[in-house]
């Protein structure tokens, strides 16, 4: 695999008069995954490398046959999740986020998700792993990447009809704020689609889509995120705050349309009434305890 110099092009020269060779323009520099900086006029020529250097001048390369990934760890620079997640060998369920991040991380982007560095990547195969999930509404909890790589490398076979109904999910949650795009709005909170968002969101809508009409699944995805957002400021991906998302679907799935009241999305700003316990936070077991008190 071979990288290309940005530079003015040369003949090959054998070393001559140093001095009077240093104010040459750089010449065609062929490499393999190096950088080469040089303090004078040189040439090398062995079975892998051969290149020209000119005084205090570095070759900008144009990396034509390096993938994105490859290109960051060549010049040092960390992997996120996502990206560590998306280069996971292929499985089915690795397959079928692909094809969702083809078909809508464009779509979701316009809607206000950040999917920067492969963000929906990893929250697409979230909300698949959420949607699988096999406890109740109530019961369920965020999970950690550990968690998250090793449901994706699982190389069980996916049911088609299973596999059919997430698609359709994901076309239907983008349908619907495509058309009712007031059920985005919120009165406090983050304005975006936060990455909680849309895991919740997919799983309100393939939940519910067969019980609630086009609208009033709108206003049910407009009160999902304000429930979180009237009982906290930061939405992170934590069980604490995945709570208030599941007591509001808990309610609807008990209670239908009587959970979204009588109102359109624009009045459903007030508090969902937590008539069932959120999950608890989760508990240190171990160390030395955390004390926020000032000294």
């Amino acid at each position: 695999m071979v990288a290309r110099a940005r530079g003015s092009t040369g003949t090959n020269r054998k070393p001559g008069n140093l001095e009077s060779n240093s104010h040459q323009s750089t010449s065609e520099c062929l490499l393999t995954n190096r950088l080469y900086v040089s303090s004078t006029w040189r040439y090398q020529k062995t079975t892998s490398v051969r290149y020209f250097g000119c005084a205090l001048a570095v070759c900008n390369f144009l990396f034509t046959a390096f993938t994105p990934y490859s290109q960051r760890v060549q010049l040092g620079m960390a992997l996120n999740y996502a990206e560590k997640m998306k280069a996971e060998a292929p499985t089915p369920r690795q397959t079928l986020v692909h094809e969702l991040v083809s078909d809508f991380a464009m779509s979701l982007r316009n809607l206000g998700f950040n999917d920067r560095r492969d963000a929906a990547f990893r929250w697409i195969a979230q909300s698949l792993q959420t949607i699988l999930d096999p406890r109740p509404l109530i019961k369920r909890s965020a999970t950690t990447t550990s968690q998250q790589t090793t449901w994706l490398r699982d190389t069980a076979p996916l049911d088609p009809a299973w596999k059919k109904r997430v698609q359709h999910t994901y076309k239907l949650l983008v349908d619907t704020l495509v058309a009712y795009p007031d059920c985005l709005k919120v009165t406090r909170g983050p304005t975006t689609i936060a990455p909680i968002d849309l895991v919740m969101m997919v799983l309100l809508v393939f939940e519910f889509q067969e019980k609630l009409s086009a609208a009033r699944l709108a206003d049910a995805l407009r009160t999902l995120r304000m429930a979180a957002r009237n009982e906290t400021k930061d939405l992170m991906w934590k069980s604490e705050h995945m709570g208030h998302y599941l007591v509001f679907l808990d309610r609807l799935e008990r209670l239908g349309e009587g959970a979204l009241g009588p109102g359109s999305a624009s009045a459903n700003d007030a508090p969902v009434s937590m008539d069932v316990d959120p999950p608890t936070k989760r508990q240190r077991t171990s160390g030395v305890p955390f004390s926020c008190g000032l000294i």
